[in-house]
This record gives structure tokens, C-alpha cells and sequence, in this order.
């Protein structure tokens, strides 16, 4: 219960007319305080004499309030902390008084009010100007402290406005420097979570400092103030908020689950005492659907092992290497997809599945905020610098409502998994265009002295499918081989006099293969074990071979279980274990590409972890079995990188200059088409925005998103897709052109793009061959970029370049953006960069004003 003022009508003269049972009207607080003042004047002398009884009189009303506001809301937790009973005063106890906060809480335990609402009832003469009736304030603030058991004395001072100057006992200082030592000595907090290196010394504890202060949004000063304090004194998430990764630049690159799909599972292997089950389940669920909301992720919760996510309650030491602390303190952990994504809270809570006014009330925890916070970096997401997202280190508050995403978590989440439109792979096992054929094996059981050599028993496939290798020769035969018997197959069944030996047919080939696959010149590798043979178009053995694969095909792994052809990319696929490697052919040799390999579930979350044996049929379809299944992997044939359509601005005057933006990772064209419509009035503009084609990411497990290429990871030394960059950029050059074919001059065209659509546009355009009149390139990277110099940059090192980013960028981390403004540096003679203060990996209002001043001064009306 709250003692509220109305200040809606000013009237001295106002009456209180149908105000709440604990609401007064402004007017009457003004005449019952200058009463007071009034009756005070009269039994003193001096000024100070007054201030002293006014003060007196303001102890006796906080005393009340502290009966309010602590004894009587019984949700209401008394603070022990001191910076969060003095943060309490600052804005709790101001707007419960006087309708609004104080202006600012400072060092050494000053409170600032630069216009009292109680000098405004009073009018002081000249010879008494020093008179501050805001004593009456400093006596309600001394009242609240004292009886809170924070016993201090108050002075009220003029000082920027009116300070209040909070003096404490040496005893409250005393026990807050060992509360503090206390925690910082349990936790070592900066070097716990990440900020801090070993043996570090002055300047570097500072600067850890710094980073901390810079990460809690507070403010940024390198030593140890009463906020900072507070704020590592809070109850927060056990997961570093700074690691190695971070300062590779490097933040989501090795994300990745085990098998990330569209549709996970989870079970709660351990339930806390403190709640019924169906609570914890429904509060769980209740978490997982926060995420559900901006993600084509759905959560399933199961009875059995195995679960993409196992959620337990333990307590203490609990054999992961991260243990619990008891009450307070760390509540709860997590772990990267990558470590297995599961969850853990710390059973010494008193959990709650009840929304609550704060994060903790009394010794009670809220589940449902700690279990969403803890999810997220179960997907992959980590910590934020934004206080206000659900990913801050610290745990949020939420309205009734309950907990929806801040844009710096939506940003994170779709730039892992991709929007909720993102697609599913059409992957079949149904009956193919092409009908496979159910082939009936003939097996000779009785060999050459059966007394019928011509008697086989017939054996169907489908009853013992298990293939060693499938392939398609030079020469276009199809051939399975299985033990020691091998098939030719046709369209609709196997040639009659199979099957046959394997060592009747091909000269010096083993039984029981592993793999088999042919190359670009029509020859045919089959493996075994760690060998390998070639054999031509025909089916002829080439004489030097079997080899090692040691020596003859390097990165090559031994005991493979399949290979392929895909249609995709008509390159050389190979599966062992759960992995697939991409080969590419090279100067007649092969060679592995540096972003492989990768798990097999990233061609499809459908697919088996291990399979048997692949390969491309006739058909140009690819199959791929898996003891007594097939599948057949469509679409991936049609699969061009192609855009489709552009979003299209028309220009609503004279069409004389076109802007070409690109989208970043999971977006399209429509996410910033609105943006350009509503706020960038250029009449003589046309802007263009395409859509990104839709592929397997990486970098998100294989999940299918709009992307303009492969990323494996985001930093200066990632692996990059090199063909991937080079065929979108050459797309997107083709979209210039088509404009300059529309009667637009290339240097009447600026490009640009956010994200990987901003790396791409710098590629684009510093490999154009023809000069731009802009590039705007927005929380990016320049890709590829060790392949530029300045022998080899295009006419548009010389073309007007914005770079922006956000200082608190965690995608495409500052220090990401720097280093690609030192190369534009030095690689183009016109680079402005602006960095945003408090900007993650998104856009703000600063940054749109300095992209339309940048357009319009290189895109004037003609």
C-alpha cells in the first residue's frame, strides 16, 4: 500500500473530490505542508532550527511509511543490501510521495533532487534564502533508513538542486564491505564470469571492471561503485557473460546442437520437492512457448530418455563441474547445444510457478523467469548486454502477461534458427517418381555340385536391404553390391543373370565393400576398410590400385559407410559415423572443404544419424539407406541459388537514382521494405530489396533459412563459403546491370545491406566493375577479404562507403566491425565509420538519420 499524490489540478483552492482511499489531491498536500512549515516558524529562531523541526516532522511521517509500504504488502521483501534500499528510496518511495522519481542516485550515498516538489509550496524571502524546506524529505529518507536497520543521519544541502547526503554508522558500512567481500570472494566474480584473466594486474582489473560496468548498462567508470555493488550482488544466471570465443570475434560459430531441428524434445529427469509436478511441467511448458513464438522450434516434452534437453533440479557439487551455491545467489545453469543444452536449477530454491513482482520475494525464486532465461542458452544464445533483454545476465521481471522477447533476444534467436516461417527439408520415403525397384535377389545356396545348379531360392530385398554400396559406373550401369554378391539394376527391376561373385567380375575387388563413387572422369573409387580401387567407365580395374587412403586421398577418414554424387552441386559426398564430408575436385586431385565436416542431420533433421550406403541414380535423384529404409532427397536439384522477385519501392516522382539493400541471415526483402516506404521520402528513389534464397546454414546446424551463403562462423578468421559469397555477389552485380539496362547508371545506384546482406554488398561492390555512387554496409563484415589488395579492388575503392555498427553488437561483435574498418581504411580512399553507443545487432533512430543524409548527399535529385 502506496500513499500516492494527484497533481492534476494546481488549484490551492481545490477540494478532494472522488480521489482513491490513499490518494490526496496535490492542493491540499500544498496547504497541510505549508501549515506545517508555518506552525513550525513559530516555535524557532533560525533557520537552522527550522530545517532541524522540519526534518523531525518528516521522520514521523517516514515512520508510517515504512508502515505502508513494508508491514502491511506483505509480497514486499525488506532490502539488506545497501544499494538496494537506497535505489528503493531513489525510486519506490519518490514516486510513492511525489509522483515521480528522484533525479539520481550518486557515489558516496547522495540522492539528488534538483526541484523539490515541497520548496514549490513555499515562498521564501530574500533574507532567508538559504532555507531548504526539502529537509522535510531528508527526514522522511533518514526515518525509512533507520528503521530498515541502516541507522544514518541525513543532511539536506542545496547542490545541484537539493542533495541529500545519506551519512551511515561505520557498523553499515562495515557489514556491506563483508557482504561484498563475501560474495566476491566466493564467486572471484569478474574472473567467474569471464571478465577477468589470471594474475591480472591494476589497469587490466579495471578494464575487466569496465567491461562488466559496460555489459549491466551501467555507468562506465573502472572502479567499484555502490551500483556495481549492487549489481553483482543480484541473483543471476551462472553462465559466463565473457569467454575466449568473445574476443575471437567470434560468437556463434560453434553453437550447435547434436541434432537442431524444427522440433526438439525435452524431459525433466528430476523434479524439486518445493512443487507439485504437473506446476513444474506446466511452468516449463509455459517457458519453452516464449521461445516458441519467434522460432519454427517446437518443444515436446517425453517420459524417456533420450531428449534433446534434460531439465533436473540438483543440488550442490552435481558432477557437471559447475556446482550450486545454495540459496540466493546462483539459482541455475545451462549449457550450449554443443555440450548437450541441458538444463539445471538449483534445488535449494524455494521455486514459485507464480508470476511475482520481482525476481525473488522473500526466499521464494520464480521458476518460469529463471527456466526461459536458462532455455535460451540451451538453444545457443548467450548472454546480452541489453539489461532490458530476457538474456541479460541478471533475471527479468514481467507484467502479468508474462515473458515475451526483447528485440536484442528475437535478433539472436532467428539469426541461430530463423524466422517462424523458416522451411523444412522435402525429404521422402514414399514410392519416388521413379519407382525403386523391388528387387527379388537370387542367392545360388547350393553352388556348382547342387544337383540342381539352376534351383535358387528367391529372396526379397525389402527383407534383407541392407546394402554395403549402390553406384552408378562410367558407363551408366547401376550396380549394389552386398558380402560377396553383387546386382545391375535397371528402371524397373535386376538384369536376370544376376546376382554374381564379385570376385568373378571385378578383378582384385573385396567383398563386404564400405563405399563406392565415381569421379568427374568417369572412373569409379570403391573402398574398404583403409584401402581403395579404381576402375574405369567399363568396369576395368586401373592398375597401381588398391591404395591407402592415407596417401592418396589425404582427409579422407578409413572404414567409411558411404559415398555420393549430389545433384546439388555434382560434387563428391562421404559418410562416416554421423558425419558428412564435402570433397571437391581439384586439378584432377581431391581435397576436403574447410568448413566440413559436418553432422549428417544438417542435410535433414529426418534423416538416420548413420547410414549404409548413397548414391545419385539415373533419375538425378539422390538416395541414401539406412538399414531397411531408403530415403530419396528431393529438391535439391531445383535448388539454384537463385533470388527470386525483389521487394520493389517504386519511386513516386521522376525515377533518376536506385538503392539495392540486401537483408541479413533469415530475413527477406519484405523486413526492410516497410522501413524504406514509411521513413526515406525520396521522391526520385527506387528502392529494391531482394530476397535471399533459402539454404542449409552451418553455422545453425544445417537448418534451412533465407541466406546469401554458407557461414560456418562470424569473425576475420572464420571459414567462409567461397563459391557461396561468389555466386550471390555475382546475382546481385546482375541486379545492378538490370537496373543500368532500365536507363539507371550505375553511378545513380547505391548498394548496401545489414548483416550478411551488408558483408555481401561490400564484396559486391568492391568486384563490380563498373562505379557506384555509394555502398552502405550495416553491422558487417567484409568477407573474402584476403583476396583483396589494392592492386585488385575494383573502380569502387574510390566510391563513398557508410560502415555502422552497434557498440554492443554480439552477432557480428565491435571488434568484428573495427577490423573491417581498417581494412576499408586501407583499401578505399572514401570510409566513414560510425560507431552506435548501446546499439546491439539491430538499427536505431541515429543510425537511419545518418543512411538518409548519406543517400541523399551521394543520390540528389537529378
Amino acid at each position: 500500500m502506496a500513499l500516492k499524490i494527484s497533481n492534476k489540478t494546481p488549484g490551492i483552492l481545490d477540494v478532494t473530490i472522488s480521489k482513491g482511499k490513499n490518494e490526496i489531491n496535490l492542493a491540499t498536500f500544498a496547504l497541510l505542508f505549508s501549515e506545517v512549515v508555518r506552525y513550525s516558524q513559530s516555535r524557532v529562531t533560525t533557520i537552522s532550527e527550522l530545517q532541524a523541526k522540519l526534518t523531525s516532522y518528516g521522520k514521523i511521517v517516514g515512520s508510517k511509511l515504512v508502515d505502508l509500504i513494508f508491514f502491511r504488502d506483505k509480497g514486499y521483501k525488506r532490502e539488506v543490501k545497501l544499494l538496494g534500499i537506497l535505489l528503493f528510496i531513489k525510486t519506490t518511495l519518490f514516486k510513492s510521495i511525489f509522483g515521480k522519481e528522484a533525479d539520481k542516485l550518486e557515489r558516496n550515498n547522495y540522492i539528488i533532487e534538483r526541484e523539490p516538489l515541497v520548496n514549490t509550496f513555499i515562498s521564501v524571502p530574500k533574507d532567508k534564502g538559504n532555507l531548504n524546506c526539502a529537509s522535510f524529505t531528508g527526514g522522511i529518507i533518514e526515518a525509512v533508513l533507520n528503521l530498515n536497520n541502516f541507522p544514518c543521519k541525513v543532511t539536506t544541502v542545496w547542490h545541484n538542486g537539493t542533495t541529500y547526503v545519506i551519512e551511515f554508522e561505520e557498523s553499515v558500512l562495515a557489514k556491506e564491505k563483508s557482504m561484498f567481500k563475501k560474495r566476491c570472494a566466493k564467486k572471484n566474480y569478474l574472473k567467474k564470469y569471464g571478465y577477468l584473466q589470471n594474475d591480472a594486474d591494476v589497469h587490466q582489473r579495471s578494464e575487466a571492471l569496465k567491461r562488466f560496468q559496460r555489459h549491466a548498462s551501467l555507468p562506465i567508470t573502472g572502479i567499484v561503485n555502490s551500483e556495481t555493488m549492487y549489481y553483482m550482488s543480484l541473483p543471476r544466471c551462472s553462465l559466463k557473460d565473457v569467454d575466449e570465443e568473445d574476443f575471437s570475434s567470434d560468437f556463434i560459430s560453434k553453437l550447435k546442437r547434436r541434432k537442431r531441428f524444427a522440433n526438439l524434445t525435452y524431459i525433466i529427469s528430476r523434479y524439486t520437492n518445493r512443487l507439485p509436478k504437473d506446476n513444474v511441467n506446466n511452468t516449463i511448458r509455459r517457458a519453452f512457448k516464449v521461445w516458441e513464438e519467434k522460432s519454427p522450434l517446437r518443444f515436446r516434452q517425453i517420459s524417456k530418455r533420450p531428449a534433446n534437453i534434460d531439465i533436473a533440479f540438483l543440488q550442490q557439487n552435481h558432477g557437471d563441474g559447475e556446482p550450486f551455491d545454495g540459496q540466493g545467489g546462483i539459482l541455475a545453469h545451462a549449457f550450449f547445444p554443443r555440450y548437450g543444452g541441458d538444463v539445471h536449477f538449483d534445488d535449494d530454491e524455494y521455486w514459485t510457478p507464480e508470476p511475482n513482482s520481482g525476481i525473488i520475494i522473500s526466499l521464494r525464486v520464480d521458476l518460469y523467469a529463471v527456466a526461459a532465461h536458462e532455455i535460451g542458452h540451451s538453444l545457443g544464445l548467450k548472454h546480452s548486454k541489453n539489461r532490458n533483454a530476457l538474456m541479460a545476465p541478471f533475471y527479468q521481471t514481467y507484467s502479468n502477461s508474462g515473458i515475451h522477447l526483447h528485440n536484442d533476444d528475437i535478433q539472436a534467436l532467428q539469426y541461430l534458427y530463423g524466422t517462424e516461417e523458416a522451411a523444412e527439408f522435402n525429404i521422402s520415403s514414399d514410392v519416388p517418381d521413379y519407382s525403386w525397384p523391388n528387387v527379388e535377389v537370387s542367392v545360388n545356396m547350393g553352388g556348382k555340385n547342387n544337383s540342381d545348379s539352376n534351383q535358387f531360392e528367391k529372396v526379397n530385398i525389402c527383407n534383407n536391404p541392407v546394402l554395403d554400396t549402390i553406384t552408378v559406373i562410367g558407363n551408366g550401369s547401376t550396380y549394389a553390391f552386398q558380402g560377396k554378391w553383387y546386382w545391375r539394376l535397371n528402371q524397373l527391376s535386376y538384369d536376370k543373370e544376376y546376382p554374381r561373385k564379385i570376385s568373378d567380375d571385378w578383378d582384385g575387388l573385396a567383398d563386404d565393400l564400405d563405399a563406392a563413387v565415381g569421379d568427374n572422369k568417369g572412373n569409379t573409387y570403391f573402398f574398404k576398410d583403409d584401402l581403395y580401387w579404381l576402375y574405369n567407365a567399363d568396369g576395368k580395374r586401373i592398375s597401381g590400385y588398391p591404395k591407402r587412403i592415407s596417401v592418396g586421398l589425404v582427409d579422407l577418414p578409413d572404414n567409411l559407410d558411404a559415398a555420393m554424387i549430389w545433384s546439388y552441386d555434382q560434387q563428391p559426398y562421404f559418410f562416416k559415423g554421423s558425419k558428412i564430408r564435402k570433397f571437391y575436385w581439384k586439378y584432377s586431385r581431391w581435397g576436403m572443404h574447410n568448413i566440413w565436416p559436418r553432422l549428417i542431420t544438417a542435410i535433414s533433421p529426418n534423416l538416420p544419424d548413420r547410414i549404409d550406403a548413397a548414391f545419385q541414380w539415373t533419375n538425378g535423384e539422390n538416395y541414401i539407406f539406412a538399414g531397411p529404409y531408403y530415403y530419396r532427397i528431393s529438391g535439391w536439384r531445383s535448388m539454384k541459388r537463385n533470388m527470386d522477385a525483389p521487394c520493389v519501392i517504386s519511386a513516386t516522382g521522376t525515377h533518376t537514382a536506385s538503392v539495392i539493400f540486401l537483408h541479413g541471415l533469415g530475413d527477406t526483402g519484405f523486413g526492410w521494405s516497410p522501413l524504406f516506404q514509411k521513413q526515406f521520402q525520396f521522391p526520385h528513389i527506387k528502392f529494391i530489396c531482394p530476397h535471399a534464397p533459402i539454404m542449409p546454414v552451418s553455422l545453425n546446424s544445417g537448418m534451412r533459412m533465407h541466406s546469401w551463403f554458407d557461414i560456418v562462423g562470424i569473425g576475420m578468421n572464420a571459414a567462409e563459403d567461397e563459391d557461396g559469397i561468389k555466386h550471390s555477389a555475382k546475382q546481385v552485380q546482375n541486379l545492378i546491370e538490370e537496373e543500368m539496362r532500365n536507363g539507371i547508371p550505375s553511378h545513380r545506384i547505391i548498394l548496401g545491406g545489414f548483416s550478411q546482406g551488408g558483408a555481401l554488398a561490400l564484396y559486391s561492390s568492391l568486384t563490380f566493375n563498373k562505379r557506384l555512387a555509394g555502398i552502405m554496409s550495416l553491422s558487417c563484415w567484409l568477407p573474402l577479404h584476403r583476396q583483396f589488395s589494392l592492386d585488385n579492388i575494383s573502380i569502387n575503392k574510390i566510391t563513398p562507403i557508410l560502415q555502422c555498427h552497434g557498440e554492443d553488437d554480439q552477432l557480428v561483435s565491435r571488434e568484428v566491425g573495427q577490423a573491417t574498418a581498417e581494412l576499408l581504411k586501407q583499401l578505399c580512399s572514401s570510409h566513414k565509420v560510425i560507431f552506435y553507443p548501446g546499439m546491439s545487432h539491430t538499427y536505431c533512430a541515429q543510425e537511419l538519420d545518418d543512411m538518409k543524409h548519406f543517400i541523399n548527399s551521394n543520390l540528389p535529385p537529378a
